[in-house]
């Protein structure tokens, strides 16, 4: 059994270190992709805006005469745009990735806490 606690001891660190770097990954790969679907709603803001002030019905209104309207094309365009529903998977994916990345963290860090304490009662109980 000390055999195992110390084999223990010596590998979970480095699937700890691992793992970490994993989440890492998946959180600047998350960060960025947040990026580039901000970038493509601030397009479509902006050409929504231009449509707004360019574009008048024969009743001589405005397009997306509110806020209202303008958010709602905005939410229209996201369901019917490629791109964005790529990036939207891509999240979701990695987010999916980040959580489970996270469990395993979760429990190789309170292992290894559990087996360092267990090597420290063994200690005291021999003294």
């Amino acid at each position: 059994m000390n055999e195992t606690i110390m084999k223990e001891l010596d590998e979970l660190p480095d699937e700890i270190k691992v793992i970490e770097n994993r989440i890492l990954a998946c959180v600047f790969k998350k960060s960025e992709i947040k990026k580039l679907m901000d970038s493509w709603e601030i397009t479509e803001i902006a050409k929504i805006t231009e449509e707004t002030i360019k574009s008048e019905d024969n009743k001589h209104k405005n397009r997306y005469p509110n806020d209202i309207t303008r958010k709602a094309e905005l939410e229209n365009r996201k369901n019917n745009s490629v791109v964005y529903h790529q990036f939207r998977k891509d999240y979701l994916e990695k987010d999916s990735l980040d959580k489970k990345d996270q469990v395993e963290f979760n429990y190789k860090t309170n292992r290894f806490r559990a087996v360092r304490k267990m090597v420290d009662l063994i200690a005291a109980r021999r003294k």
